[in-house]
C-alpha cells in the first residue's frame, strides 16, 4: 500500500490564507491542523514559527489586493454603490478564492453574482463584458437607457467578442 503524500510549506499556507475559517481554526489549534493535513516535517516547523498576527495580516494583505483588482474592474458597480463595500467582499473571499488565468476576471465576475444572489444592484452591462472576457459567451443585448436632451431614452447595447480578452460595444439608439 502506497503511503500518502505530506503536504508541503507552500501546499498548506496557500491552503491557510485562501480560507479564513480554516487560518482561524489553525490559529486555534495548530497541531492538531497541522495533523488533519499532512504536513511534512519541515512544513510543520515552519508554520508552526509563524506568529498569528503575521499570518492575518498576509490574509488581510492578499484579501486587499483581490479587492482592489475587482474595482478596477468594476468600476460601474462600485461607484456610489453603498451596497457595495469591502466588508461583503471579505465575506465572499471567504467562500471562493480564484486561481490561474485571468483569475481577476472571474473573481469580479463570480462577486457580482455573489452581490446578485444578496440584492445588491449591480451592472448588467459589467457581467456581459466580463462574460465575454472570458469565454463564457460570444455576444450579447442589453436594454438600455439613455439620457438624451433631459429624457431617458430606450436603447441598446450589442456587445460581441472579438478576441481572447477583448469586445466590442455597438450602442443603437432611437432619436
Amino acid at each position: 500500500m502506497r503511503q500518502p503524500e505530506l503536504a508541503t510549506e507552500q501546499v498548506l499556507l496557500a491552503r491557510l490564507l485562501s480560507d479564513g475559517g480554516r487560518l482561524g481554526s489553525f490559529i486555534s489549534d495548530r497541531a492538531g491542523w497541522l495533523d488533519d493535513n499532512a504536513a511534512d516535517p519541515a512544513a510543520r516547523s515552519a508554520l508552526l514559527a509563524i506568529p498569528a498576527e503575521d499570518l492575518l495580516a498576509q490574509r488581510g494583505t492578499l484579501v486587499a489586493k483581490r479587492w482592489r483588482a475587482v474595482l478596477e474592474l468594476l468600476p460601474e458597480s462600485s461607484f456610489g454603490n453603498p451596497g457595495f463595500c469591502r466588508a461583503i467582499f471579505e465575506d465572499y473571499a471567504d467562500r471562493y478564492w480564484p486561481e490561474g488565468h485571468m483569475r481577476h476576471e472571474r473573481d469580479a465576475l463570480a462577486f457580482l453574482q455573489f452581490c446578485q444572489s444578496k440584492g445588491i444592484a449591480v451592472s448588467r452591462v459589467e457581467i456581459a463584458r466580463l462574460e465575454l472576457r472570458l469565454g463564457l459567451r460570444r455576444f450579447h443585448i442589453l436594454p438600455v437607457r439613455l439620457s438624451r436632451r433631459g429624457r431617458l431614452r430606450p436603447a441598446l447595447l450589442l456587445m460581441h467578442r472579438t478576441g481572447p480578452r477583448s469586445c466590442r460595444e455597438h450602442l443603437i439608439a432611437s432619436l
